[in-house]
Formats: C-alpha cells, sequence, structure tokens
C-alpha cells in the first residue's frame, strides 16, 4: 500500500502523530492546515478536546496556589473582586 501524502507534505500517519507534538498548540496548526485530508483533522480535533480539557483540569484543580502561599478561598475571591 502507498502511503498518503498530506497537505504539508507528511505521511498521513506521521501527521496524525505530530498533531499530538506539542499538545493542543500543534493540533490547532493541523486542523488549519488540513483541508481534505479527514484522517489528519480527526487527529487535530482529538488533540486540540484532549489537551484543552486537560489544561483547564490542570488550570482549575482544587488547591492550586495554596501551596506557594498565595491565598485560598474566600480570601481569592475578595482579593480578586476589590473587597
Amino acid at each position: 500500500m502507498g502511503s498518503i501524502k498530506t497537505a504539508s507534505g507528511f505521511d498521513e500517519n506521521v501527521a496524525g502523530a505530530l498533531c499530538y507534538g506539542l499538545g493542543w498548540v500543534t493540533g490547532v496548526v493541523f486542523f488549519a492546515t488540513e483541508p481534505e485530508n479527514r484522517f489528519v483533522r480527526f487527529h487535530a480535533m482529538q488533540s486540540m478536546i484532549a489537551f484543552g480539557i486537560g489544561m483547564l483540569a490542570w488550570a482549575y484543580r482544587p488547591g492550586r496556589g495554596t501551596a506557594q502561599g498565595a491565598p485560598a478561598g474566600r480570601e481569592k475571591l475578595a482579593i480578586c473582586s476589590g473587597a
């Protein structure tokens, strides 16, 4: 079987794997540059969703910042709201 080339010049399976290289960033790049290839676009979208959810879960995890002495809970809310 011959390999299918993508618009970016990579083999289809290589481009699909590269979608995960730098997280959601490479997913966005390949999603934008591969208008025709459904295989690469699937992996690009999957990369954006998986790494995006992971990034949001990491950013909003419970207890974030408390180990460094940052305010937590109501104190953080009071500081952010200006009260």
